[in-house]
């Protein structure tokens, strides 16, 4: 029971050559396995930070990006900020940090400040996929669909099996009111993304993001 394995691992706590942020790392691989609370999972990712923190090792690999997610998933933007700032510093290039970030200026109708946010993106990864995936976000949130939809338009000639560009373009479709389109793109997503999964054995473009997005626009062409 979860219950049984919680004991196991915080029975190790103390014990010579065990760290604390282990034992709650652990804690924490079981509040997602036996589906506990997202407040549980918060628990004890605060426990990992406070103990990082005081080591005079870097960390932030193990949980900066976890604990941004989860404070964003239960509405603390603010707290999800401070971590994604952070790993922003640390690395210029990770999309998901810049990605996320833009979503939470987004909500606060921050386009100028979203649009300096993209350019110091672009700056470093200029050319790459993930900086057309970013420009589309922030063209599709200014409304800027024709815009939007001409940028995804050059990045598919040389990114034309990107599962996340054909979904961007799906979303614009979308609300455009173009189903037919956006049905198609988002099955290309899909396709993709299967293909990606079956011959290259990653499965990160699987996600539920694109399941919606190609369950929505069957629904609508339909």
């Amino acid at each position: 029971t979860a219950e049984e394995m919680h004991a196991v691992v915080e029975g190790l706590r103390g014990t010579e050559g065990v760290s604390d942020i282990w034992v709650d790392y652990y804690h924490l691989t079981f509040v997602y396995n036996y589906n506990e609370s997202d407040e549980a999972a918060l628990k004890y990712l605060k426990a990992i930070d406070e103990n990082a923190k005081k080591t005079d090792f870097d960390y932030s690999w193990l949980y900066y990006t976890e604990i941004a997610d989860l404070l964003y998933k239960i509405g603390d933007y603010n707290g999800a900020s401070e971590y994604l700032e952070k790993l922003i510093k640390k690395d210029h290039t990770n999309f998901g940090a810049y990605e996320l970030q833009m979503r939470i200026i987004m909500k606060n109708n921050g386009l100028d400040e979203a649009k300096k946010l993209l350019d110091e993106f672009i700056e470093h990864n200029e050319g790459l996929d993930t900086a057309y995936v970013l420009e589309t976000m922030y063209l599709r949130c200014a409304k800027e669909y024709d815009k939007a939809i001409e940028l995804c338009t050059e990045a598919m000639e040389e990114y034309s099996s990107s599962p996340e560009i054909n979904r961007q373009l799906a979303l614009i479709y979308l609300l455009k009111g173009d189903y037919g389109k956006a049905y198609e793109s988002a099955f290309a997503a899909y396709s993709n993304a299967v293909y990606i999964a079956q011959y290259y054995q990653d499965e990160s473009s699987l996600t539920n993001q694109l399941y919606n997005t190609l369950y929505l626009c069957a629904y609508m062409e339909s």
